[in-house]
């Protein structure tokens, strides 16, 4: 294999082998170049145009030859193999010689099956879920984003158990999965999905293959209800600077700030031993005094994917979730459960 690629594309093709490579990539010289990367559990292989010289494979350490390419000059960059399989890697008067593996010994990349697929609005899903995604470390069906297609509506859901953002759409199709943290984080454009047992994924650049999460997504509906007591409109910049302000007397250790609503006034405040800060505004409000605590980051991420200058406020008591929609819609949701409040 000899072939020459341009810094940048062969950089970006190996940052993204590396997010599920478990060591090695595997590189392919036909008619376009190709990277294959694998943990056991993901596939993904992306293609893009390089100058073949000379057809062929490798495969190598995809973390070790990310490290080299990064600090390679900014050049374009020729990569060569030879019949023993080491690699010689150049750009300017700059070389690296490493071993390889042979190519037939990478795992093959499984076959699509047969099938329609769907074709699902990706950017704007994650444009509004992606926030309240778990952690790459959290077990079980909350590392991933249920999408579920049913009735002619689309439902994505991400939660990390502590939030939850809900996104409708209309859809025509039928689907139910949940897609792992991993694959959503490979995935930059709109996608093509079939599910047969595993998850295939397609793009006009990369191909992805992942199993399926296996048990069932928690029933996020039994925790948000249909009918609230209270239901508060707030602007949404000015409720965000609110918290904001509360929110940078707010130590890592501390539970959250104060969320109060009485009697046509909006309280926001924090007090601890870094000191205080208290913050009001009139609002339309003439329920029941309603107090209780939250993690300003999480009002925060929500606040922040909302489009409408008003927003509503849902709750029906201090000890259950808060519901924030768009003041002109319902059918994007950001739950955000309370926190213990701190004595004082």
């Amino acid at each position: 294999m000899f072939i020459t690629i341009d810094k940048k594309t062969l950089l970006a093709e190996l940052k993204t082998a590396s997010i599920v490579a478990e060591l090695n990539v595997n590189i392919r010289a036909d008619d376009k170049l190709t990277f294959t990367a694998t943990n056991g559990r993901i596939f993904v292989k992306t293609v893009c145009d390089a100058e073949i010289k000379q057809p062929g494979a490798i495969t190598l350490d995809c973390h070790r030859l990310y490290g080299i390419i990064s600090v390679m000059p900014n050049e374009s960059i020729t990569i060569q193999s030879d019949d023993n399989h080491w690699v010689t890697i150049t750009a300017d008067k700059t070389h690296f010689y490493i071993p390889g593996v042979p190519a037939d010994e990478f795992p093959e990349f499984p076959k699509f099956p047969d099938g329609e697929m769907i074709t699902l609005p990706y950017m704007e899903l994650m444009s509004k879920i992606g926030y309240a995604l778990a952690t790459e470390q959290t077990q079980g069906t909350l590392c991933g984003a249920r999408i579920l297609i049913k009735d002619g509506i689309l439902e994505a859901v991400a939660t990390d158990g502590h939030r939850l953002a809900l996104l409708k759409t209309d859809c025509d199709n039928t689907l139910d999965c949940v897609i792992p943290r991993k694959v959503l984080d490979l995935i930059k454009t709109d996608v093509q999905l079939i599910v047969a047992n595993d998850i295939y994924v397609k793009t006009d650049t990369m191909s992805i293959v992942a199993h399926a999460i296996e048990g069932h997504y928690p029933n996020y509906k039994l925790v948000m209800p249909d009918v609230c007591e209270i239901k508060v409109y707030f602007n949404r910049e000015r409720l965000m600077q609110a918290i904001k302000r509360a929110s940078v007397m707010t130590p890592e250790t501390f539970f959250g700030i104060i969320f109060k609503l009485d009697n046509g006034m909006f309280y926001i405040e924090c007090d601890n031993e870094m000191g205080s800060v208290k913050d009001q505004f009139e609002i339309d409000y003439c329920g029941t005094p309603f107090i209780t605590s939250y993690n300003p980051k999480y009002l925060l991420d929500a606040l922040q994917h909302i489009d409408t200058n008003e927003v509503i406020f849902n709750a029906n008591s201090q000890d259950g979730p808060a519901i924030i929609t768009p003041c002109d819609t319902d059918n994007y949701q950001c739950l955000i459960m309370p926190m213990r409040m701190r004595e004082r």
